[in-house]
């Protein structure tokens, strides 16, 4: 793991557990994802060092694994807030093609093509998340506390 000292670059958002099929049909389950993840691995494609950094708010159900994985890869997780309960992260996507992706409802793809519907998908609901708004936070809306004292350029 980088040690914070050493960042340039620190990218807020969200890290999530996606689903999606493939314009092909194929298709993934379960990996990591989310836009703070995307950042983070395009910026290292390009600059290495020094390490970015990653800001988020998990539940205590995201993968230990994934997050060791992350820091392998060179990304400093200590913004990573973990919370003690779990906390549905769960995106489906379909890309209908390069260009075009869709948020829908997953049992419809699956019944499509004829694969068993995943248990990792059982309760998923699509465009469950709602905008942050300055009154109502959500588990993973982000409090200045969850930003580490030593980044720098946010202390």
């Amino acid at each position: 793991m980088a040690e914070a000292s050493t960042l340039r670059s620190i990218f807020i958002g969200q890290l999530r557990r996606d689903f999606y099929f493939l314009p092909d049909n194929q298709f993934v389950l379960d990996v990591p994802g989310g836009n703070a993840l995307y950042a983070s691995v395009g910026y290292l494609t390009w600059e290495s060092d020094p390490a970015p950094g990653i800001v988020t708010r998990i539940g205590e159900d995201y993968p230990q694994l994934w997050l060791d994985r992350i820091a392998r890869h060179g990304i400093d997780i200590s913004g990573i807030r973990v919370m003690p309960e779990s906390v549905d992260l769960r995106s489906f996507f379909v890309y209908r093609d390069r260009y075009a992706r869709v948020n829908d409802d997953p049992v419809a793809h699956f019944a499509r093509l004829g694969v068993p519907f995943p248990k990792a998908l059982l309760g998923y609901r699509a465009n469950q998340e709602s905008p942050d708004s300055r009154t109502q936070l959500s588990l993973t809306s982000l409090r200045q506390g969850d930003i580490p004292e030593n980044y720098p350029l946010l202390s």
